[in-house]
């Protein structure tokens, strides 16, 4: 059977990942569209804070699981070595970062005591979610995008059905709450199972134990300034809910939310993209630097045009897209989402220039740019969410988001430079 060129096979497997990346926000959307419409505002927006909050560790741990992409890709003779030393500090560091998180969260947004167990039950899921990383590094890194999808699948679908049953039956929050790492549980099994199953052959175990603690200490090094990108970006697309918590509470939370919520829809593509690219880039830097360029431009070319025409129609048909999806019960979305919708075309565009620099290894700067976009965003909501509310936020966010790209693209552009010297030395 002849295999795809690398055009359709990224294509193929940006497709794959865009919908494992859209599949569990569309059941969490579920989720808080039947607690808005079965249960009320005050509890979609506790749910959609504890959500959020746990959005922050995903992004988090995506961060940490790019580093465990980047190792097997570069390093595929020791892939069991490498999943055994990550999986170990993935575990503890998940532990630790769900506790701090919950009783951080409970105190900054003067949480109640059912609020608090809420978020607590579904931070949880950041640890069982260790099983599901250590299965999917190893396909992505091999280029198998096709199991991560149908695990993925199948927690979302126990997601949204037993979110559903308790909720229909009178079930509350919390108890839809438990479900969030019950189906963390049920995937991640699937996931872990289906690559053990697929890289036994090449795993390597003998050699891994002899391994272990060398790249123990190598992840060691590594994985803070992973992890610092990982939390700036979290939180940078996560202060928002936290600020509008603090100054005006759960309703004007699921407000923004919602509008956040429906800007995710499109934004899932990028992020698909993101998973399919950057297993090809760390590929090419090593065995093809002088492709980068061409790479790179097409993909920012591509999603910088889908970001403009995705921000054109969610802005012109925000009051149908609102009272579609939340019903009439969300009117002050409208205006919200009609801001936030030119948020995609930097979302967008950034993708490719940000995976180019990790890819390079320079992610410290790439934290860096992160760390000046978080600071504009806790002084803009500090300024203006206190007066204007779910409006303010979605202002301080074009702008934070706009800085982040301009300076991550004045780097790239010096990083290919930088990559194409490189090919040419290695061809003389």
């Amino acid at each position: 059977m002849k295999q795809p060129d690398g055009g359709a096979r990224l294509a193929r497997n940006t497709g794959y990942a865009a919908i494992a990346n859209a599949v569990p926000r569309a059941a969490g959307l579920l989720v808080f569209i039947l607690l808005g419409r079965l249960a009320g505002l005050e509890a979609a927006g506790s749910f959609s804070l504890a959500l959020g909050a746990l959005a922050v560790l995903t992004t988090f741990f995506a961060a940490l699981d790019d580093l465990l992409i980047r190792e097997i890709v570069s390093d595929p003779e020791r892939t069991a070595a490498h999943l055994a030393s990550y999986g170990v500090l993935r575990v503890v560091v998940a532990a630790v970062a769900a506790l701090l998180f919950t009783v951080g969260l409970s105190r900054f947004s003067h949480l109640d005591g059912p609020q608090t167990a809420v978020v607590a039950v579904i931070l949880s899921t950041a640890v069982i979610e260790a099983l599901a990383a250590l299965g999917q590094a190893p396909l992505y890194a091999r280029g198998n995008f096709a199991l991560p999808l149908i695990a993925v699948c199948t927690t979302a679908a126990f997601r949204v059905g037993a979110g559903a049953l308790i909720l229909f039956r009178g079930g509350g929050e919390l108890l839809t709450a438990l479900v969030w790492p019950v189906g963390a549980l049920l995937g991640g099994i699937l996931m872990l199972f289906g690559a053990v199953k697929g890289l036994q052959p090449r795993a390597g175990v003998g050699h891994a134990n002899t391994q272990a603690r060398a790249l123990i200490a190598r992840y060691a090094r590594l994985m803070p300034v992973f992890g610092l990108m990982g939390l700036l970006s979290g939180l940078e697309y996560q202060l928002d809910v936290m600020f509008l918590a603090r100054f005006w509470g759960a309703a004007e939370v699921a407000i923004y939310s919602a509008a956040a919520a429906i800007v995710a829809i499109p934004a899932v593509l990028s992020q698909g993209h993101r998973m399919a690219l950057f297993p090809t880039l760390v590929k090419q830097r090593r065995e093809a630097p002088h492709q980068l360029r061409q790479t790179v431009m097409r993909s920012v070319r591509t999603l910088a045009a889908a970001g403009f025409v995705a921000a054109i129609v969610i802005a012109l048909l925000a009051p149908w897209l609102v009272r579609l999806v939340f019903g009439e019960g969300f009117e002050a979305t409208i205006p919200v989402l009609r801001i936030l919708a030119w948020n995609i075309i930097f979302i967008f565009t950034g993708v490719p220039l940000v995976r180019l620099l990790l890819a390079a290894a320079d992610q410290a700067f790439v934290s860096r740019a992160l760390a000046v976009s978080l600071t504009i965003n806790v002084t803009g909501n500090w300024l203006l969410a206190p007066a204007f509310g779910a409006r303010g936020s979605a202002l301080v966010r074009l702008v934070s988001s706009a800085a982040f790209l301009s300076i991550i693209a004045l780097r790239a552009r010096a990083r290919l430079r930088v990559e194409e010297r490189i090919g040419e030395s290695a061809t003389i």
